[in-house]
């Protein structure tokens, strides 16, 4: 197909073939960027908590990896219900936690650790509130 004003060819399928190409390209990196972005949540606060406390890169991995593997339990109870028997176990298992860190966190680090935590909850505690 040919204007008559120009000597320029239009191809409308070849047009539209790179727009299709190009609209997917685009899309698919969009994909890619929110799966990338939908990385939990909790990393970031890890990462912030190690930054907070003034965590040494071995530290702050090893902090990551010890909250890591009581964080799956402790939300499960958590989910599960607030009965004074699963309460009981929450508190066990944090305290277990809270061992492990206080073993490799100086005891600076672990009383603002605990600080933090407890600014945490109460954060929490407030937005729990407002919604009630």
């Amino acid at each position: 197909m040919t204007s008559k004003n120009s000597n320029i060819t239009f191809y409308p399928l070849k047009f539209t073939m790179f727009h299709i190409v190009i609209l997917s390209f685009l899309w698919a990196t969009q994909c890619i960027a929110q799966q990338n972005n939908q990385e939990p949540i909790s990393k970031y606060q890890k990462s912030q908590m190690a930054k907070e406390l003034g965590l040494e890169n071995e530290i702050a991995i090893q902090f990551d990896s010890i909250n890591k593997s009581y964080k799956t339990e402790i939300n499960t109870i958590r989910i599960k219900s607030s009965s004074k028997k699963n309460l009981k176990k929450l508190t066990a298992l944090e305290e277990k936690r809270d061992a492990e860190l206080k073993n490799i966190l100086t005891a600076a680090q672990f009383q603002n650790y605990l600080e933090l935590r407890r600014e945490q909850r109460k954060d929490m505690q407030s937005l729990i509130r407002k919604k009630q």
